[in-house]
């Protein structure tokens, strides 16, 4: 699959569930998600979805949740995409904006240093 494939692949899948889970999924563990990216294996057996929370206490049972509606959101994915083979789902919590945030923090307060 070339890059540009895996790319949009990616992108359609990431589109996909986040409207499964928004409209489908009434767990209120769930609601306050983002979906952030989708990786998909080259041979399109595996996804790894990556989520962010606003609040990191609720990460565990979100996570929890996820799992518990994982069978679901890929029954729902095969039916939206129609495809030959729908890949297993795997969610992991995206921790790069909270990491991002501190990041611009500490330019923010180094910037400060230097224009005084």
């Amino acid at each position: 699959m070339t890059k540009l494939r895996q790319e949009r692949f990616n992108a359609l899948i990431k589109q996909n569930i986040a409207k499964i889970i928004y409209e489908n999924i009434r767990d209120k563990r769930i609601k306050n998600i983002t979906i952030e990216q989708a990786k998909v294996s080259p041979d399109l057996h595996n996804a790894t979805i990556y989520f962010s929370l606003q609040d990191d206490k609720k990460k565990k049972s979100t996570l929890i949740a996820l799992q518990n509606a994982r069978k679901f959101i890929r029954k729902r994915l095969a039916q939206i995409l129609n495809l030959r083979y729908t890949p297993e789902i795997k969610f992991e919590y995206d921790s790069l904006e909270k990491v991002a945030f501190s990041v611009e923090k500490l330019i923010e307060s180094e910037g400060k240093k230097y224009d005084n």
